[in-house]
């Protein structure tokens, strides 16, 4: 039983990796965090890249909510990178 439980802990939902990789682009972007650590564009592109990526790697493969979820915060980032550039 103590495995099956430490084996649901661990696993990542796929809405959660998301919003993780969200989460460091925004701070590389300076919109949350400590903004006395200034801009990151480089690893800010690269997580938008990911992003990117498991957009076309999941096409057909992601609900409704997941694919809504990535494309919102995918246009997000971008613009508010191209903001930055």
């Amino acid at each position: 039983m103590q495995k099956e439980d430490a084996a649901h802990e661990t696993e990542v939902e796929f809405s959660q990796f998301v919003l993780s990789v969200c989460s460091l682009a925004l701070r590389c972007l300076g919109e949350v965090g400590d903004q006395g650590g200034g801009l990151d564009l480089p690893t800010a592109r690269y997580n938008i890249a990911i992003l990117t990526m498991l957009k076309d790697k999941t096409r057909g493969n992601l609900n409704d909510e997941e694919e809504r979820q990535l494309n919102e915060l995918l246009s997000d980032l971008q613009l508010k990178y191209a903001d930055r550039i």
